[in-house]
This record gives structure tokens, C-alpha cells and sequence, in this order.
């Protein structure tokens, strides 16, 4: 699956992150955290039902509540003084942590000018759970959203084993992998690769460390593999980007 921007990458964490909170019954943040520290859906879901406490803390979450309780009011998580505002129902823990709409305001904007898309999370040490794009809007405004998007893209990216960056120099789409499938991807561009270990063309059905191991036992072979995928490789691309289909047989012309 090609996703062409940073909003087709959120939105496709976000489904994952829906199949993680389905398959352990755990809040939106909790299951993000999970899914971020297991790189995939499954594996997040599988240790969590194995062993729900060693899964959490090996992912340094400190609550695995599914449910948000009432709002409480109190003196500001910062200032200390009484807290003044409703802001704090917009953060994951629901209004757990009483803080100033003020206070909040300041403090993740300085967050998100530092680019720590990582570091939005609920100031209050004992939760840490991480704010989605819906809450940084209303807090922060649609310029700070678009920013946040951008970041957390490039983070889901980082993280999930299962999503890459087309390494095509200028192209700067990401792919994410059938994971039921090789782990050899194509992008829009055109451009094949290895899905883990970048390599162009991919090296399906061998694994990354199979690959790795027959590189070394056969160097003058490589070469020669790397010489012949990469004249494959422009020959791909440059049918994408002058051919045409055949309306008929949908050959390519």
C-alpha cells in the first residue's frame, strides 16, 4: 500500500491502532503505545494476551485503563495554582490531570516547536499517554495539527517495522507491506525494495539475514545482482513515467 502524505500515514496507524484496542480491549493511547513499541499489530496483540502485564511494562506503560473516569479539578499540573479551564478533557487520560487551559496551551506548543512529535503526551509523569491529532487541533489550533501530523508520520514510520520510506532519491512517499506477504514492496514511483532492509529489487523469498549471509559468501555475485537490478530498475521507471495502456488489453505501449 502506497501512502502518498502524512495524512495517509496517520490514517493508516490509526486503523491499526483500532485493530490493537480490538484485540486487547485496551484504551486508543494505551493501545498506540503498544503498537508503537511492537512495530505491528499482530505481535502487539499476541504478547499482550500471552502476558498482559510483562507486554505493558516492556512498552513502559503505566496504566492499562480502557476506560476514562470523570474529570477532576484541583490545582494546575504547572503552576500549581487552581486550575482554570476545560482543556484537560481533551488530553488521552480524559481530565485525569488538572491543568490551566493556559498552562497547557504553552506547554505543548513548546513541545511541538521542539519537533518531539514523541514528547505530546499528558504532562503529568505518572501518565505520559500520547495526544492524537483531534486533541493537538483543539488545543493548539489547524496549523499546529498539520505540523503534528507531519511529525508523527515521520515517527509511525520510524517505529512500525512494516512501513518504509521509498528510498528513491525525491520521491518521499512511504509503503507499507501485506504483512501476509513478501517483504519485498513496489512504490508508486516505481521503485522495488526490501521493506526492512532497503535493499533495491528486494531478495524475496530469502530473509534479510539469509541475503546477508550469501552477500558474504558470494561478493562477485552481488555486484553482478546489483548491476542487473539496477538496469531493471530504470527500465521501471522510465516505462512508468513515459508509457502508456493499451485501452484495449491495457498492454503497455
Amino acid at each position: 500500500i502506497v501512502l502518498e502524505n502524512p495524512e495517509d500515514i496517520r490514517n493508516y496507524t490509526q486503523k491499526e491502532v483500532e485493530e490493537v484496542r480490538y484485540g486487547t480491549g485496551l484504551s486508543a493511547p494505551v493501545a498506540t503505545l503498544l503498537l508503537r513499541h511492537y512495530g505491528q499489530p499482530s505481535v502487539a496483540i499476541e504478547r499482550f494476551r500471552s502476558d498482559p502485564k510483562t507486554a505493558l511494562a516492556a512498552a513502559q506503560i503505566r496504566t492499562a485503563e480502557s476506560g476514562m473516569q470523570r474529570m477532576r479539578s484541583g490545582p494546575c499540573g504547572i503552576c500549581f495554582d487552581e486550575s482554570r479551564g476545560e482543556m484537560q478533557k481533551l488530553l488521552p487520560c480524559g481530565g485525569q490531570h488538572p491543568f490551566c487551559d493556559d498552562c497547557l496551551r504553552q506547554y505543548l506548543h513548546g513541545v511541538l516547536e521542539s519537533g518531539n512529535a514523541t514528547a505530546m503526551i499528558c504532562p503529568e509523569p505518572t501518565c505520559r499517554l500520547p495526544l492524537d491529532e483531534h486533541a493537538v487541533e483543539e488545543i493548539l489550533g489547524k496549523t499546529a495539527r498539520a505540523k503534528f501530523v507531519r511529525l508523527a508520520a515521520a515517527r509511525d514510520v520510524d517505529a512500525l517495522g512494516h512501513i518504509a520510506w521509498c528510498p528513491e532519491p525525491g520521491c518521499g512517499k512511504a509503503v507499507a507491506r501485506d504483512q501476509n506477504a513478501g517483504l519485498t514492496v513496489r512504490c508508486a514511483c516505481g521503485y522495488r525494495f526490501c521493506c526492512s532492509c532497503k535493499l533495491p529489487g528486494g531478495h524475496d523469498p530469502c530473509s534479510c539475514e539469509q541475503w546477508g549471509a550469501w552477500r558474504e559468501a558470494h561478493p562477485q555475485l552481488e555486484q553482478r545482482h546489483k548491476e542487473r537490478r539496477k538496469h531493471q530498475d530504470r527500465n521501471e521507471v522510465w516505462i512508468n513515467r513515459n508509457a502508456q495502456h493499451c485501452p484495449g488489453c491495457q498492454g503497455v505501449v
